[in-house]
């Protein structure tokens, strides 16, 4: 008995021992390559990641002057490295080395690679959305957004999620001076603040395409330029447009009487040093003097500041 269990022990013990370790292998996850994500707060994006535009979709915007039609544009096997003039479609009637502006105005295009061309361009190649065996290059310049001849759909879409429907003070001087609509002058006293609630963004149909905000304030409706009203509205200097809800804020916190100074660019004694950078924006300089003064510098104006508040000022006016 003792011989039996003996042997079946050392059949178990030779069986472990010549056991073999199999080997599992494990799945490795997938690197996936992180595409870069497009900034849609900007439309022209510079030298800054160029290749974010990859996938995005670009609209061909009217020109001011179309009989000279597009350039930049060429065919989808344009060659860079040799001399080559040739062009993506017809010629226009002016230049013969463009695109005549009826093959390319308001078409929309996917932008499908991009390729380096030198240290400041690159080569978008394109393909219309609406007709696949249309394709194209188009030669984008980091260094010149005035040749940049698109509105990137996603850039689109920010502007109205971010401005249309909301109410705003708009200074009368970036407001186009006509109804849209009756085409009547719009006459606007000097220091008036009426609400201007934007209603749409769209390509105005005149002489010069604006791309802009269509406004509307009582029987009134006119328009602001995209480009002027963000770049007027993200800065503190010199301020020309605000949120309603701001304006109303601040009016709480200094008296109407004093936005509307700030509105007409005009100064007060008293005024608050931040109502001052808003009327007549960033001085070219600041002179800090011992007693407590600082000096603000426009051009040939003075502006003395004390504990934060305009005590002073100077004027070649």
């Amino acid at each position: 008995m003792k011989k039996t269990a003996l042997l079946v022990l050392t059949l178990i013990i030779a069986s472990t021992i010549n056991a073999q370790i199999g080997t599992t292998t494990v799945a490795v996850p997938q690197q996936k390559e992180q595409k870069p994500v497009f900034d849609s707060t900007k439309n022209f994006l510079g030298a800054t990641n160029v290749q974010s535009y990859v996938g995005q979709i670009l609209f061909v915007k009217p020109k001011s002057l179309p009989e000279y039609g597009y350039d930049y544009f060429k065919p989808i096997d344009y060659n860079p490295k040799g001399y080559n003039i040739s062009h993506y479609g017809r010629d226009s009637e002016k230049s013969r080395f463009n695109t005549r502006y009826e093959d390319l105005v308001e078409k929309y295009f996917k932008v499908d690679s991009i390729k380096e061309k030198d240290y400041f361009s690159y080569i978008f190649y394109l393909t219309n959305t609406k007709d696949t065996s249309d394709r194209c290059c188009f030669i984008y310049s980091s260094n010149y957004e005035h040749t940049f001849p698109f509105i990137v759909l996603s850039h689109f879409n920010f502007l109205k999620e971010r401005y249309v429907g909301k109410n705003y003070i708009i200074q009368s001087n970036f407001l186009h001076s006509s109804d849209i609509i009756t085409g009547d002058s719009i006459i606007i006293k000097d220091g008036s603040q009426l609400t201007w609630t934007i209603i749409d963004l769209t390509i105005i149909n005149n002489k010069y395409k604006n791309f802009a905000f269509v406004v509307k304030s009582g029987n009134m409706t006119t328009y602001v330029d995209v480009d002027s009203f963000e770049r007027t509205f993200e800065t503190d200097d010199r301020r020309c447009i605000y949120e309603k809800k701001e304006w109303d804020n601040l009016v709480k916190k200094y008296g109407l009487a004093m936005m509307k100074l700030v509105f007409s660019r005009k100064i007060k004694v008293g005024m608050p040093e931040k109502l001052l950078i808003y009327s007549w924006g960033k001085p070219e300089k600041i002179n800090s003097s011992s007693y407590g003064n600082k000096q603000y510098v426009y051009d040939n104006d003075y502006v003395y500041v004390k504990d934060g508040k305009v005590v002073s000022w100077q004027s070649s006016k």
